[in-house]
């Protein structure tokens, strides 16, 4: 997809796009398969976790995060949500049947693309979503069929006009400051650890228990 010339001829101002991409395989768990190539260098793709995601943005209608205060500036999140299905492989199978994961729940593609810009017009087109997803396509296709742990795609800047393409209705969340995780991997089944409980206390058993803390300097309650 190409950025539309303006209506006197001129060429279009352009903004710098970078394609990201979110997804999970069928066993391995939701994994940033693609980032921008600034953000790996940072080794922060993991940073996408906390801005993108939900529920299906379904057709005409996309979303964006403004984030603030990362290591790597502001950034500007423009995404859709999407169900997987054979259609995105390209393999020979019924159309449109959906990809699964190994608990039979539907795969999500989470695509988009960030910007530098700081805050995103209303008259923003869909031409940077879509030109983002022609990259991150493939990546998806070899991350599925792969389906094992990978470090994340860094992908290259691209430019267009921002108005490029069909009219989206956005939906605007401001994401506000972020202290982003490293990790590109999230791991869903895992529980964090908390702080080790104490021993049992051990009580004062008669001559035996005053003898073993005055050998030992136990404190042993009474």
């Amino acid at each position: 997809m190409t950025p539309a010339a303006s209506p006197d001829g001129d060429s279009p101002e352009e903004e710098a796009f970078w394609p990201f991409l979110i997804c999970r395989g069928h066993r391995v768990g939701f994994t940033v398969v693609a980032a921008p190539d600034f953000l790996v260098a940072a080794r922060l793709p993991g940073l996408l976790f906390d801005v993108a995601g939900g529920d299906p943005t379904g057709a005409g209608r996309a979303r964006y995060r403004l984030v603030t205060g990362t290591p790597v500036g502001d950034l500007l999140v423009m995404f859709t949500v999407r169900k997987a299905n054979t259609s995105h492989l390209g393999v020979d199978a019924p159309p449109g049947a959906p990809l699964l994961d190994e608990h039979s729940r539907q795969v999500p593609l989470i695509e988009g693309v960030v910007g530098r810009a700081a805050g995103l017009a209303p008259d923003s087109g869909d031409g940077p979503l879509m030109a983002g997803r022609d990259v991150c396509l493939p990546l998806f296709v070899d991350f599925w069929n792969a389906d094992t742990e990978q470090e994340p795609t860094a992908t290259e800047t691209f430019r267009m006009d921002r108005r490029a393409g069909a009219a989206v209705d956005w939906e605007s969340r401001d994401a506000g400051p972020r202290v982003p995780r490293a990790s590109p991997r999230r791991t869903e089944t895992s529980v964090p650890k908390g702080p080790a409980a104490p021993p049992p206390a051990v009580r004062d058993a008669g001559p035996l228990g005053r003898l073993l803390r005055k050998l030992f300097g136990w404190a042993l309650k009474d």
